[in-house]
């Protein structure tokens, strides 16, 4: 999960496809379909970055229970370009 917002925070490609898995599916309110894997998570990634480049999330907590897990995290943005 570490690794993950270290992603979040980066932006690089070569972590995303480090972490995320080509079979991952998001769902963006901006999309009428699921974005797919790596790229299309560095598709929401731009769109956050575009309204908020300096973003930076920090992990707060997890829990994990058998295959799941849930993540809490802050992110902290000025939203200034």
């Amino acid at each position: 999960m570490n690794r993950f917002v270290e992603f979040i925070n980066t932006g690089n490609e070569d972590l995303a496809r480090e972490v995320i898995s080509p079979d991952a599916v998001f769902h963006a309110p901006s999309h009428p379909e699921p974005l797919r894997g790596p790229d299309g998570y560095m598709e929401v990634i731009g769109m956050m970055r575009s309204a908020f480049p300096d973003v930076q999330w920090t992990l707060e907590e997890t829990v994990t229970e058998g295959d799941t897990l849930d993540a809490t995290a802050a992110d902290r943005a000025s939203g200034l370009n």
